[in-house]
């Protein structure tokens, strides 16, 4: 191994690594947006039977 192909090695792990990172970082983001959508669409729903509660 000369210290060429350990900076080769290293670099292409590290570019591996930036993608995964990423991957991961954008898939958080879908998971925390699909749970505030989901936490907006309970909140509107229990809104929504308030108001029809209170107007009955």
């Amino acid at each position: 191994m000369t210290f060429c192909n350990i900076s080769e090695n290293f670099f292409i792990f590290f570019k591996v690594d930036a993608k995964l990172s990423h991957c991961i970082s954008s898939f958080k983001n879908i998971i925390q947006k699909r749970f505030i959508k989901k936490a907006l669409q309970q909140l509107l729903l229990l809104a929504l039977r308030l108001i029809f509660y209170y107007n009955s």
